[in-house]
């Protein structure tokens, strides 16, 4: 996945639990990765007493002999206790815990309010200028729409939007800039905090967890992953004849395929198959520098700017997809919601070697010399249904392969990166 969220800067949200004076707004000195949250907590309580849990826990209490705890419902720690005469409180903490709020004036119970989004307005926030990422968390919003019964917004790219809105209708979609952040009862955001080393964003390290299955943890629900639902405007196949889609461009240099012509033996040997490939990146021509990729010889010219449900729609149909890890398609279509198309097992050796095969070693002008790497490219990836088990008896001049258990056909994805 790409694009990791940064950590929203310091100075915007505090990373301790705090008791002090009501905050004051401040010169913005970069633009925050997520859309705020409201400037004062959003929810009204008794005698002047606000709360909510817009990142984290926050409470305000107006002048006055004050007592407050704040507990974890599920584990029953106390997470911070305070007297005051008036205090802004905000926990530490800005991933979903089930809060506990009591409050006491002068030994008086006035405030006890356990978190209950049922019913009540949520934001889940993920950022902007990445795909793979939002299209693995954003089953977890759903998931935690489920379990909460709250009203859903998510904001996100607009771009993304377009492929989430028709299929969930009861969930409100919105971009950064069209946030109101003062409609909401509780808001959390979804991404990789690579220096959150406090777990104030995240309750673990996603590297500990895995990429797509923190949101699962920063919104505390169950992490198995679960593919979204695209809605489509036309459900029927791009092409009548077979095709192939590939997608030779990444994000960054280090993901690209640098074998100097591993594209083209690879288009080659598909064309010769009896396939159509056709090229689905956004940019034919991409790069910075001396280092640029062109669309391979051969290839159909899908490129441009595209709506991504008409790329779902290319990559639904295709008997199969080879890319990057910067354009893998298994978010967009699990292989049990795929159209699948029979590939001739005779092929499948051929095809591996070509995706095996190691590049020789490249000289960029004013560089060092990159020796060549060993077995550069990630293995065919076989749905479990089509293939033996590791170990089972495979081709003799390719004993490593998985071979089907029947040999006229098996249905295969590829993954290069």
């Amino acid at each position: 996945m790409d694009g990791p969220a940064a950590l929203p800067a310091a100075q915007d949200h505090p990373t301790a639990t705090t008791a002090g004076p009501e905050p004051q707004p401040a010169a913005v000195q970069s633009a925050p990765a997520y859309p705020p949250p409201a400037a004062r907590p959003t929810q009204h309580g008794p005698r002047g007493i606000l709360f909510d849990f817009n990142l984290g826990c926050r409470v305000i209490l107006p002048e006055g002999k004050w007592r407050l705890c704040l507990r974890d419902l599920d584990t029953g720690n106390v997470l911070f206790e305070t007297q005051n005469t008036g205090a802004f409180v905000n926990s530490s903490k800005r991933y979903f815990v089930r809060f506990r709020i009591e409050v006491w004036e002068q030994d008086e119970p006035v405030l006890r309010h356990d978190y209950d989004a049922k019913g009540r307005d949520v934001l889940i926030q993920f950022p902007v200028g990445t795909l793979g990422d939002t299209l693995g968390w954003f089953p977890y919003a759903v998931k935690f729409q489920q379990r909460h019964r709250c009203r859903l917004t998510c904001a996100m790219s607009g771009l993304i939007i377009l492929l989430f809105r028709d299929a969930y209708p009861d969930i409100t979609f919105v971009t950064h800039e069209q946030v109101r952040a003062e409609q909401f009862y509780a808001t959390y955001s979804i991404g990789l905090f690579f220096d959150d080393a406090d777990c104030v964003w995240q309750p673990c390290d996603f590297r500990h967890v895995g990429l797509h299955r923190t949101a699962g943890y920063i919104l505390g629900v169950d992490a198995e992953e679960v593919p979204p639902r695209i809605a489509f405007a036309d459900e029927g196949p791009p092409l009548a004849e077979p095709y192939v889609c590939i997608a030779v461009q990444s994000s960054s240099a280090c993901k690209n395929w640098n074998n100097p012509n591993g594209w083209r033996e690879v288009v080659r040997f598909l064309k010769d198959s009896g396939y159509r490939v056709v090229c689905i990146d956004q940019k034919p021509l991409h790069g910075h520098g001396l280092v640029w990729t062109h669309i391979p010889h051969g290839a159909d010219d899908e490129t441009g700017d595209r709506p991504l449900a008409e790329r779902a729609r290319w990559l639904r149909h295709a008997a199969f997809f080879v890319g990057l890890s910067s354009c893998d398609d298994s978010r967009l279509h699990p292989s049990d919601q795929r159209i699948r198309h029979p590939v001739p097992g005779d092929q499948l050796p051929r095809m591996q070697q070509l995706l095996e095969r190691s590049a020789g070693a490249v000289r960029p002008q004013g560089f060092p010399v990159v020796p060549a790497p060993c077995r550069h490219a990630t293995p065919v990836r076989m749905h479990e249904a089509d293939h033996g088990g590791a170990g089972a008896t495979g081709h003799p001049a390719h004993s490593g392969l998985w071979q089907p258990r029947n040999r006229l056909d098996a249905i295969i994805e590829f993954s290069l990166g």
